[in-house]
Protein backbone atom coordinates (compact mmCIF):
# COMPACT_ATOMS: atom_id res chain seq x y z
CA UNK A 1 0.00 0.00 0.00
CA UNK A 2 1.34 3.35 -0.97
CA UNK A 3 2.12 5.94 1.58
CA UNK A 4 0.18 8.95 1.75
CA UNK A 5 2.68 12.25 1.69
CA UNK A 6 1.21 14.91 4.47
CA UNK A 7 -0.24 18.09 3.34
CA UNK A 8 2.56 20.22 5.61
CA UNK A 9 6.31 19.36 4.84
CA UNK A 10 7.81 21.07 8.41
CA UNK A 11 11.65 21.98 8.05
CA UNK A 12 13.19 23.47 11.42
CA UNK A 13 16.68 25.71 11.07
CA UNK A 14 15.91 25.63 7.15
CA UNK A 15 17.23 28.02 4.72
CA UNK A 16 14.90 30.12 2.21
CA UNK A 17 16.74 31.09 -1.37
CA UNK A 18 15.64 34.06 -3.74
CA UNK A 19 14.82 33.35 -6.62
CA UNK A 20 17.84 33.86 -8.87
CA UNK A 21 18.13 33.09 -12.39
CA UNK A 22 20.09 29.99 -13.39
CA UNK A 23 19.18 28.91 -16.69
CA UNK A 24 16.42 29.08 -19.58
CA UNK A 25 15.49 25.34 -18.08
CA UNK A 26 14.30 27.38 -15.02
CA UNK A 27 11.95 29.87 -16.34
CA UNK A 28 11.14 31.42 -12.90
CA UNK A 29 15.23 30.47 -11.31
CA UNK A 30 16.37 28.70 -8.92
CA UNK A 31 15.48 29.12 -4.96
CA UNK A 32 13.44 27.38 -2.70
CA UNK A 33 14.02 25.45 1.14
CA UNK A 34 17.00 23.68 1.96
CA UNK A 35 17.20 22.54 5.28
CA UNK A 36 19.80 22.67 7.78
CA UNK A 37 22.59 20.35 6.06
CA UNK A 38 22.19 22.50 2.71
CA UNK A 39 19.17 19.90 1.16
CA UNK A 40 17.45 21.08 -0.98
CA UNK A 41 13.78 20.20 -0.25
CA UNK A 42 11.77 18.95 -3.21
CA UNK A 43 8.54 20.08 -1.98
CA UNK A 44 9.51 23.79 -1.61
CA UNK A 45 9.65 23.60 -5.69
CA UNK A 46 6.87 23.10 -8.41
CA UNK A 47 7.15 21.42 -12.05
CA UNK A 48 3.94 22.53 -12.80
CA UNK A 49 2.86 24.51 -14.49
CA UNK A 50 6.37 26.26 -14.38
CA UNK A 51 9.71 24.93 -13.40
CA UNK A 52 10.70 26.93 -10.36
CA UNK A 53 13.16 25.69 -7.39
CA UNK A 54 16.85 24.00 -6.87
CA UNK A 55 19.89 24.96 -4.35
CA UNK A 56 23.05 27.18 -4.81
CA UNK A 57 25.92 28.46 -3.40
CA UNK A 58 25.52 31.32 -1.79
CA UNK A 59 27.69 33.74 0.51
CA UNK A 60 27.13 32.66 3.96
CA UNK A 61 28.23 36.15 5.34
CA UNK A 62 24.68 37.53 3.87
CA UNK A 63 22.27 35.15 5.21
CA UNK A 64 19.63 36.59 7.74
CA UNK A 65 18.30 34.60 10.57
CA UNK A 66 14.95 34.89 11.30
CA UNK A 67 13.90 33.40 14.64
CA UNK A 68 9.99 32.48 14.37
CA UNK A 69 7.54 30.49 12.11
CA UNK A 70 7.00 31.19 8.83
CA UNK A 71 4.55 29.87 6.02
CA UNK A 72 6.39 29.11 2.75
CA UNK A 73 4.31 29.75 -0.52
CA UNK A 74 6.63 29.21 -3.55
CA UNK A 75 7.67 31.46 -6.01
CA UNK A 76 5.30 34.78 -6.74
CA UNK A 77 4.81 36.45 -10.14
CA UNK A 78 2.73 39.91 -9.96
CA UNK A 79 1.33 38.79 -13.73
CA UNK A 80 -2.33 38.80 -12.26
CA UNK A 81 -3.38 35.31 -14.84
CA UNK A 82 0.26 33.84 -13.65
CA UNK A 83 -0.41 34.53 -10.05
CA UNK A 84 -3.60 32.79 -10.10
CA UNK A 85 -2.53 29.32 -11.41
CA UNK A 86 1.34 29.13 -11.00
CA UNK A 87 1.85 30.68 -7.32
CA UNK A 88 -1.35 30.07 -5.42
CA UNK A 89 -1.06 26.12 -5.34
CA UNK A 90 -0.52 26.06 -1.55
CA UNK A 91 -2.47 28.95 -0.32
CA UNK A 92 -5.14 25.88 0.80
CA UNK A 93 -3.57 26.36 3.94
CA UNK A 94 -4.26 29.96 4.06
CA UNK A 95 -8.06 29.30 3.50
CA UNK A 96 -8.50 26.40 5.67
CA UNK A 97 -6.66 27.74 8.71
CA UNK A 98 -6.52 31.22 10.98
CA UNK A 99 -2.33 32.49 10.13
CA UNK A 100 -0.92 34.41 12.68
CA UNK A 101 2.87 34.35 11.53
CA UNK A 102 4.31 35.75 8.00
CA UNK A 103 3.90 34.60 4.73
CA UNK A 104 7.40 34.18 2.73
CA UNK A 105 7.50 33.92 -0.33
CA UNK A 106 10.48 34.60 -3.21
CA UNK A 107 9.38 37.41 -6.07
CA UNK A 108 10.66 35.93 -9.28
CA UNK A 109 12.94 37.86 -11.63
CA UNK A 110 11.09 39.36 -14.09
CA UNK A 111 8.57 41.60 -11.92
CA UNK A 112 8.85 44.07 -9.55
CA UNK A 113 8.82 43.67 -5.99
CA UNK A 114 6.29 45.11 -5.73
CA UNK A 115 2.66 43.67 -5.00
CA UNK A 116 -0.44 44.74 -7.18
CA UNK A 117 -2.94 45.98 -5.42
CA UNK A 118 -5.55 42.99 -6.89
CA UNK A 119 -2.80 40.33 -5.14
CA UNK A 120 -2.80 42.17 -2.17
CA UNK A 121 -6.56 42.02 -1.77
CA UNK A 122 -6.35 38.24 -2.66
CA UNK A 123 -4.59 37.74 0.07
CA UNK A 124 -6.62 40.02 2.29
CA UNK A 125 -9.59 37.93 1.54
CA UNK A 126 -7.67 35.47 3.74
CA UNK A 127 -7.23 37.93 6.47
CA UNK A 128 -3.26 38.40 5.71
CA UNK A 129 -2.35 41.76 6.19
CA UNK A 130 0.69 43.57 4.22
CA UNK A 131 2.98 43.20 6.61
CA UNK A 132 2.33 39.64 6.96
CA UNK A 133 4.15 39.04 3.47
CA UNK A 134 7.89 38.15 3.34
CA UNK A 135 9.67 39.06 0.05
CA UNK A 136 12.35 37.12 0.79
CA UNK A 137 15.46 38.80 -0.97
CA UNK A 138 18.67 37.03 0.43
CA UNK A 139 19.14 33.80 1.89
CA UNK A 140 16.89 33.48 5.10
CA UNK A 141 17.37 31.01 7.75
CA UNK A 142 13.98 30.47 9.67
CA UNK A 143 13.62 28.27 13.03
CA UNK A 144 10.43 26.98 11.91
CA UNK A 145 9.55 26.69 8.34
CA UNK A 146 6.11 25.18 6.98
CA UNK A 147 5.57 23.91 3.65
CA UNK A 148 1.78 23.32 2.37
CA UNK A 149 2.03 20.62 -0.37
CA UNK A 150 0.83 22.33 -4.14
CA UNK A 151 -2.45 21.69 -4.91
CA UNK A 152 -2.54 21.63 -8.40
CA UNK A 153 -0.27 19.68 -10.71
CA UNK A 154 0.64 17.34 -13.33
CA UNK A 155 0.34 14.17 -10.67
CA UNK A 156 -1.28 15.20 -7.47
CA UNK A 157 -3.43 13.97 -4.98
CA UNK A 158 -4.71 17.35 -3.53
CA UNK A 159 -6.49 19.07 -6.15
CA UNK A 160 -9.39 19.59 -4.42
CA UNK A 161 -7.90 21.77 -2.10
CA UNK A 162 -7.25 24.12 -5.16
CA UNK A 163 -10.69 23.81 -6.01
CA UNK A 164 -12.18 24.72 -2.37
CA UNK A 165 -9.81 27.51 -1.97
CA UNK A 166 -10.83 29.96 -4.30
CA UNK A 167 -14.54 28.44 -3.54
CA UNK A 168 -14.09 29.86 0.04
CA UNK A 169 -12.42 33.08 -1.79
CA UNK A 170 -15.48 33.46 -3.79
CA UNK A 171 -18.05 33.16 -0.82
CA UNK A 172 -16.77 36.15 0.77
CA UNK A 173 -18.02 38.39 -1.71
CA UNK A 174 -21.87 39.49 -1.20
CA UNK A 175 -22.77 39.67 -5.29
CA UNK A 176 -26.07 41.84 -3.77
CA UNK A 177 -23.78 44.37 -3.51
CA UNK A 178 -22.16 44.78 -6.64
CA UNK A 179 -24.48 45.56 -10.02
CA UNK A 180 -23.69 41.66 -11.92
CA UNK A 181 -24.50 39.93 -15.39
CA UNK A 182 -25.50 36.71 -16.33
CA UNK A 183 -23.38 36.61 -19.49
CA UNK A 184 -19.49 38.39 -19.36
CA UNK A 185 -17.31 38.59 -21.53
CA UNK A 186 -13.37 39.58 -20.39
CA UNK A 187 -11.82 41.95 -23.07
CA UNK A 188 -8.45 42.74 -24.09
CA UNK A 189 -8.73 45.74 -25.98
CA UNK A 190 -8.46 47.80 -23.50
CA UNK A 191 -4.15 46.91 -22.92
CA UNK A 192 -1.97 48.55 -25.26
CA UNK A 193 -0.64 45.48 -26.93
CA UNK A 194 0.25 45.63 -30.96
CA UNK A 195 0.56 41.85 -31.26
CA UNK A 196 -3.37 41.27 -31.05
CA UNK A 197 -5.24 42.37 -33.73
CA UNK A 198 -9.22 42.13 -34.60
CA UNK A 199 -10.08 41.41 -31.00
CA UNK A 200 -13.17 44.60 -31.40
CA UNK A 201 -15.42 43.03 -34.08
CA UNK A 202 -15.19 39.90 -31.48
CA UNK A 203 -16.01 42.21 -28.33
CA UNK A 204 -19.00 43.24 -30.56
CA UNK A 205 -20.27 40.33 -31.42
CA UNK A 206 -20.49 39.31 -27.91
CA UNK A 207 -21.80 42.86 -27.00
CA UNK A 208 -24.63 42.83 -29.43
CA UNK A 209 -25.80 39.20 -27.87
CA UNK A 210 -26.04 40.06 -24.46
CA UNK A 211 -22.95 40.28 -23.18
CA UNK A 212 -21.62 42.77 -20.68
CA UNK A 213 -18.30 44.11 -21.77
CA UNK A 214 -15.31 43.87 -18.61
CA UNK A 215 -12.20 45.43 -18.99
CA UNK A 216 -10.50 43.52 -16.14
CA UNK A 217 -7.59 45.43 -15.41
CA UNK A 218 -10.09 48.42 -14.71
CA UNK A 219 -12.44 46.38 -11.97
CA UNK A 220 -11.50 45.90 -8.24
CA UNK A 221 -10.97 41.90 -6.92
CA UNK A 222 -13.77 42.17 -4.68
CA UNK A 223 -16.34 43.63 -8.06
CA UNK A 224 -14.31 40.94 -10.26
CA UNK A 225 -15.27 38.22 -8.18
CA UNK A 226 -18.61 39.13 -7.85
CA UNK A 227 -19.25 39.41 -11.44
CA UNK A 228 -17.57 35.53 -11.79
CA UNK A 229 -19.72 34.24 -8.71
CA UNK A 230 -23.12 35.54 -10.85
CA UNK A 231 -22.36 34.89 -14.23
CA UNK A 232 -23.24 31.94 -16.02
CA UNK A 233 -21.12 32.32 -19.46
CA UNK A 234 -17.89 33.79 -19.48
CA UNK A 235 -16.10 34.22 -22.84
CA UNK A 236 -12.93 35.54 -23.55
CA UNK A 237 -10.01 35.25 -25.95
CA UNK A 238 -7.78 32.32 -24.73
CA UNK A 239 -4.66 32.97 -22.72
CA UNK A 240 -4.24 33.68 -19.00
CA UNK A 241 -7.71 36.26 -18.98
CA UNK A 242 -9.16 32.82 -19.27
CA UNK A 243 -8.17 31.88 -15.76
CA UNK A 244 -10.52 34.14 -13.60
CA UNK A 245 -12.94 31.09 -14.25
CA UNK A 246 -11.75 29.88 -10.67
CA UNK A 247 -13.89 32.25 -9.95
CA UNK A 248 -17.10 31.15 -11.31
CA UNK A 249 -19.76 28.43 -10.07
CA UNK A 250 -19.46 24.94 -11.12
CA UNK A 251 -22.63 25.62 -13.54
CA UNK A 252 -20.94 27.87 -15.31
CA UNK A 253 -19.77 27.51 -19.19
CA UNK A 254 -16.78 29.10 -20.56
CA UNK A 255 -16.37 30.11 -24.14
CA UNK A 256 -12.76 29.95 -24.75
CA UNK A 257 -11.28 32.05 -28.11
CA UNK A 258 -8.63 30.71 -29.58
CA UNK A 259 -5.71 32.63 -31.15
CA UNK A 260 -2.97 30.14 -30.94
CA UNK A 261 -2.00 26.88 -32.76
CA UNK A 262 -1.36 25.49 -29.68
CA UNK A 263 -3.74 24.80 -26.88
CA UNK A 264 -2.68 26.47 -23.66
CA UNK A 265 -0.99 23.65 -20.89
CA UNK A 266 -3.17 25.36 -17.76
CA UNK A 267 -6.44 25.94 -19.06
CA UNK A 268 -7.91 22.45 -19.79
CA UNK A 269 -6.32 21.26 -16.02
CA UNK A 270 -8.00 24.40 -14.54
CA UNK A 271 -11.07 23.45 -16.11
CA UNK A 272 -11.44 19.92 -15.01
CA UNK A 273 -10.13 20.94 -11.86
CA UNK A 274 -13.13 23.51 -11.27
CA UNK A 275 -15.68 21.23 -12.59
CA UNK A 276 -16.29 23.71 -15.49
CA UNK A 277 -17.27 23.01 -19.33
CA UNK A 278 -16.03 24.78 -22.02
CA UNK A 279 -16.12 25.33 -25.54
CA UNK A 280 -12.97 25.91 -27.70
CA UNK A 281 -13.63 28.43 -30.73
CA UNK A 282 -11.15 28.92 -33.30
CA UNK A 283 -11.03 32.91 -34.00
CA UNK A 284 -7.10 33.16 -35.14
CA UNK A 285 -6.02 33.93 -38.74
CA UNK A 286 -2.64 32.70 -40.11
CA UNK A 287 -2.44 33.88 -44.14
CA UNK A 288 1.78 33.33 -43.65
CA UNK A 289 1.07 29.42 -42.28
CA UNK A 290 1.97 28.08 -38.71
CA UNK A 291 5.65 29.14 -38.63
CA UNK A 292 5.83 32.96 -39.31
CA UNK A 293 5.31 35.15 -37.00
CA UNK A 294 5.16 33.05 -34.35
CA UNK A 295 2.43 32.94 -31.77
CA UNK A 296 3.84 31.45 -28.82
CA UNK A 297 4.14 34.07 -25.91
CA UNK A 298 3.22 37.84 -27.07
CA UNK A 299 3.02 36.55 -30.51
CA UNK A 300 1.34 38.24 -33.48
CA UNK A 301 -2.21 37.34 -33.33
CA UNK A 302 -5.05 38.10 -36.20
CA UNK A 303 -8.31 37.37 -34.69
CA UNK A 304 -10.88 37.00 -37.21
CA UNK A 305 -14.93 36.59 -37.43
CA UNK A 306 -14.27 33.15 -38.01
CA UNK A 307 -16.46 30.27 -40.12
CA UNK A 308 -16.18 28.44 -36.41
CA UNK A 309 -17.41 31.29 -34.73
CA UNK A 310 -20.65 31.91 -37.51
CA UNK A 311 -21.63 28.21 -37.28
CA UNK A 312 -21.59 28.53 -33.27
CA UNK A 313 -23.58 31.80 -33.54
CA UNK A 314 -25.45 29.72 -36.01
CA UNK A 315 -26.52 27.21 -33.66
CA UNK A 316 -27.04 29.11 -30.32
CA UNK A 317 -29.21 31.52 -32.30
CA UNK A 318 -26.94 34.17 -31.47
CA UNK A 319 -26.30 37.73 -33.97
CA UNK A 320 -23.44 37.61 -36.14
CA UNK A 321 -22.03 40.38 -38.50
CA UNK A 322 -22.84 40.72 -42.60
CA UNK A 323 -20.38 39.69 -44.83
CA UNK A 324 -19.66 43.13 -45.38
CA UNK A 325 -18.97 44.70 -41.81
CA UNK A 326 -16.92 41.55 -41.87
CA UNK A 327 -14.69 42.41 -44.89
CA UNK A 328 -14.63 46.05 -43.63
CA UNK A 329 -13.04 45.00 -40.25
CA UNK A 330 -10.31 43.03 -42.21
CA UNK A 331 -9.46 45.74 -44.81
CA UNK A 332 -8.43 47.55 -41.86
CA UNK A 333 -7.14 45.02 -39.71
CA UNK A 334 -4.91 43.18 -42.31
CA UNK A 335 -3.24 46.35 -42.97
CA UNK A 336 -2.45 46.74 -39.05
CA UNK A 337 -1.11 42.83 -39.47
CA UNK A 338 0.72 43.13 -42.52
CA UNK A 339 2.40 46.43 -40.82
CA UNK A 340 3.54 44.43 -37.52
CA UNK A 341 4.35 41.35 -39.21
CA UNK A 342 7.21 43.26 -41.54
CA UNK A 343 7.88 45.15 -38.47
CA UNK A 344 8.85 41.60 -36.59
CA UNK A 345 10.69 40.62 -39.76
CA UNK A 346 13.50 43.12 -39.67
CA UNK A 347 13.64 43.13 -36.34
CA UNK A 348 14.43 39.30 -36.97
CA UNK A 349 16.88 40.00 -39.42
CA UNK A 350 18.58 43.17 -37.37
CA UNK A 351 19.26 40.28 -34.78
CA UNK A 352 20.15 37.33 -36.87
CA UNK A 353 22.74 39.64 -38.76
CA UNK A 354 24.23 40.61 -35.31
CA UNK A 355 23.99 36.88 -33.77
CA UNK A 356 26.04 36.02 -37.21
CA UNK A 357 28.55 38.24 -36.86
CA UNK A 358 29.16 37.07 -33.39
CA UNK A 359 28.80 33.22 -34.00
CA UNK A 360 31.84 33.68 -36.79
CA UNK A 361 33.77 35.83 -34.23
CA UNK A 362 33.07 33.56 -31.49
CA UNK A 363 33.18 30.18 -33.20
CA UNK A 364 36.51 30.65 -35.56
CA UNK A 365 38.21 30.48 -32.53
CA UNK A 366 36.21 27.52 -31.28
CA UNK A 367 37.32 25.15 -33.95
CA UNK A 368 40.61 24.74 -32.88
CA UNK A 369 39.75 22.62 -29.75
CA UNK A 370 39.44 19.10 -29.53
CA UNK A 371 37.00 18.97 -27.10
CA UNK A 372 33.46 21.61 -26.73
CA UNK A 373 31.28 22.04 -23.49
CA UNK A 374 28.19 24.39 -24.56
CA UNK A 375 26.64 25.16 -21.19
CA UNK A 376 22.65 26.39 -21.35
CA UNK A 377 19.85 24.84 -23.42
CA UNK A 378 18.60 27.58 -25.95
CA UNK A 379 18.00 28.68 -29.52
CA UNK A 380 21.67 29.88 -29.61
CA UNK A 381 23.29 26.73 -28.15
CA UNK A 382 21.39 24.70 -30.61
CA UNK A 383 22.65 26.29 -33.21
CA UNK A 384 26.38 27.18 -32.05
CA UNK A 385 26.20 22.45 -31.73
CA UNK A 386 24.87 22.21 -35.40
CA UNK A 387 27.68 24.54 -37.06
CA UNK A 388 30.54 22.94 -35.38
CA UNK A 389 29.28 19.44 -35.82
CA UNK A 390 29.11 20.49 -39.62
CA UNK A 391 32.59 22.06 -39.64
CA UNK A 392 34.42 20.09 -37.79
CA UNK A 393 33.28 16.57 -37.33
CA UNK A 394 36.56 15.08 -35.12
CA UNK A 395 35.54 17.60 -32.19
CA UNK A 396 33.51 15.78 -29.12
CA UNK A 397 30.68 18.51 -27.88
CA UNK A 398 28.89 18.45 -24.74
CA UNK A 399 25.86 19.89 -23.98
CA UNK A 400 25.53 20.43 -20.45
CA UNK A 401 22.92 22.88 -18.35
CA UNK A 402 22.86 23.82 -14.49
CA UNK A 403 19.36 21.86 -15.07
CA UNK A 404 21.55 18.77 -17.11
CA UNK A 405 19.67 15.91 -15.09
CA UNK A 406 16.22 16.63 -15.77
CA UNK A 407 16.62 17.22 -19.37
CA UNK A 408 19.17 14.43 -20.61
CA UNK A 409 16.07 12.67 -20.93
CA UNK A 410 15.95 15.27 -24.16
CA UNK A 411 19.17 14.19 -25.30
CA UNK A 412 22.51 13.30 -24.13
CA UNK A 413 23.86 15.60 -21.43
CA UNK A 414 26.59 15.77 -19.04
CA UNK A 415 27.28 17.54 -15.60
CA UNK A 416 29.80 20.55 -17.02
CA UNK A 417 31.66 20.10 -13.03
CA UNK A 418 32.81 17.06 -14.37
CA UNK A 419 34.05 17.69 -17.81
CA UNK A 420 36.89 20.27 -16.42
CA UNK A 421 39.44 17.95 -16.67
CA UNK A 422 39.31 17.86 -20.24
CA UNK A 423 42.41 18.21 -22.59
CA UNK A 424 42.25 20.98 -24.84
CA UNK A 425 38.38 21.85 -23.87
CA UNK A 426 36.47 25.21 -24.34
CA UNK A 427 33.51 26.03 -22.55
CA UNK A 428 30.36 28.04 -24.50
CA UNK A 429 28.02 29.88 -22.23
CA UNK A 430 25.30 30.84 -24.09
CA UNK A 431 22.11 31.83 -21.22
CA UNK A 432 19.98 34.59 -21.71
CA UNK A 433 20.94 36.68 -18.73
CA UNK A 434 24.32 38.42 -18.46
CA UNK A 435 24.35 38.16 -14.70
CA UNK A 436 24.15 34.43 -14.41
CA UNK A 437 26.21 34.19 -17.77
CA UNK A 438 28.65 36.00 -15.85
CA UNK A 439 28.57 33.87 -12.47
CA UNK A 440 29.00 30.79 -14.31
CA UNK A 441 32.00 31.98 -15.83
CA UNK A 442 33.69 33.00 -12.46
CA UNK A 443 32.91 29.64 -11.87
CA UNK A 444 34.91 28.42 -14.01
CA UNK A 445 37.91 30.17 -13.79
CA UNK A 446 37.71 29.30 -9.63
CA UNK A 447 38.18 25.51 -10.84
CA UNK A 448 41.26 26.56 -12.82
CA UNK A 449 40.06 27.32 -16.40
CA UNK A 450 41.87 29.36 -18.28
CA UNK A 451 39.93 32.57 -19.08
CA UNK A 452 41.12 32.34 -22.47
CA UNK A 453 39.07 28.93 -23.14
CA UNK A 454 35.88 30.20 -21.97
CA UNK A 455 33.49 32.24 -24.59
CA UNK A 456 31.07 33.47 -22.66
CA UNK A 457 27.67 35.17 -24.73
CA UNK A 458 24.54 36.17 -23.17
CA UNK A 459 21.51 36.34 -25.30
CA UNK A 460 19.12 33.53 -27.15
Amino acid sequence: MQKEMPDIIEVQNGVILPAKYMSLVFPCGLGGVINEKGEFIEESGTEFPEIFGGAYAYNILEENSLEEEVIYIGHLRTHWGHFLIDCTMRMWYLAEKNVPCRIAYCGTMFDENTLPENILAFFNLFGIKHNQLLDIKVPTRVSRILIPRVSLGPENLYTYKFKDMFRSVSGKIDVDLYETSEKLYYTRTGLVNENEIGEKLIEEIFRKNGYRIISPERESLERQIALMKSCRIFASIEGTVAHNIVFAGEQTKQIILRKHTYINVRQPRLNKCMDVKADYINVGCRPFGKCFPPDYYGGIFWLRATKELRSYCRENNMWFPTRREILLADIKNVVKYLHRCGKHLRECLETRYQTDREDRAILGRVYLYKNIVIYGMNARALRWERKIRKKRRTSRIFMTDSNWRRIQKYREMYDWESLITLGSCCFLISISNAEASAEVKGILVRRGINEKDIYCYAGS
